[in-house]
């Protein structure tokens, strides 16, 4: 993946000062900027002056609780979140990736993985040669394909890295009714081992940004199947 990393911003937010100095030691050799916080509260008052590339989450905090904070952040920003759980915590898994976060990892954990799985997502959510494909939603909804942004009548609307994906995975596949199961699969990957309802909350999410409604549908329910974004809502580009 090269020297992915450089000059990227991450956020640690970790209150255990051994993790936390850990992380940052490992992040900082690949020269990215990192960025510790040992509250939620401090992470907050940080992520008004600088924006996160991506944010290492820690769910127990000793103040407002990770999954708070997440919830906060994917609300207003569309920085990626990796959530660091404890071990074997199926609950604390879902419930991040519910509200929004990216990825999780579990403690105790290897430094290698977390590592890989940083890069992937900045591998593939920042790319440096872009061309920014518009797509245009009927009536007034513009997609900016590779800087992972959208417009609602000229006002950038943030969704958090997910949201998009789950976007642009009906946009690529139009007319086709998509499975719960499959879009699991394509957002998620096969080893989430998570609820079905990840796909029903972050699709209600996406609808509300979306200003989607049943007399202005963006993207609709096939009860019993699933959800489709039929090809008349696309405009042509």
């Amino acid at each position: 993946m090269g020297n992915i990393l450089k000059l990227k911003t991450i956020m640690v937010v970790e209150d255990d000062i051994n993790i936390a100095n850990l992380l940052a030691r490992v992040l900082s050799k690949e020269q990215a900027n990192v960025i510790v916080c040992f509250s939620g509260k401090e992470a907050l008052n940080k992520l008004k002056k600088i924006k996160p590339h991506l944010i290492l989450l820690d769910i127990k905090l000793p103040d407002i609780t990770g999954f708070e904070l997440c919830k906060r952040v994917t609300n207003v920003y569309n920085t990626a979140i990796i959530m660091i759980t404890a071990k074997n915590h199926i609950e604390d898994k879902i419930k991040g990736l519910e509200l929004g976060a990216d990825d999780y990892i579990t403690k105790p954990f290897h430094i290698a993985e977390v590592l890989l799985r940083i890069k992937k997502i900045i591998s593939r959510l920042y790319n440096d040669n872009i061309d920014n494909k518009v797509i245009n939603l009927n009536p007034n909804i513009e997609v900016f394909k590779d800087s992972y942004k959208i417009a609602i009548d000229k006002n950038e609307v943030k969704l958090n890295p997910k949201e998009f994906e789950l976007l642009m995975l009906f946009i690529n596949n139009a007319n086709k009714v998509l499975k719960r199961d499959f879009i699991l699969d394509n957002i998620w990957g096969n080893d989430f081992f998570g609820d079905i309802r990840t796909v029903d909350v972050n699709i209600q999410r996406l609808r509300k940004k979306l200003k989607s409604t049943k007399h202005n549908p963006i993207i609709e329910t096939v009860f019993g199947v699933g959800y489709v974004l039929k090809k008349s809502v696309l405009s042509d580009n």
